[in-house]
């Protein structure tokens, strides 16, 4: 299930996964949810590209 910052707020939580694109943002909650599953997931900024290096937007899976 996905939860808010609230309920994690006094655990520790773990980087799982960053979606680059919402299509696989989408698969992996349903994923996680099917499952079971409690997580948080956020939006953040993240580096991208080899050669030309720039920030982009991905949506971070955090669980407990």
């Amino acid at each position: 299930m996905r939860k808010d910052h609230e309920y994690f707020q006094d655990r520790e939580v773990e980087l799982i996964y960053i979606a680059k694109r919402l299509s696989k943002a989408k698969k992996l909650e349903e994923l996680l949810t099917s499952a079971g599953v409690d997580y948080l997931v956020e939006t953040d900024q993240y580096f991208g590209g080899f050669i030309f290096q720039r920030v982009r937007i991905g949506a971070f899976f955090y669980v407990q």
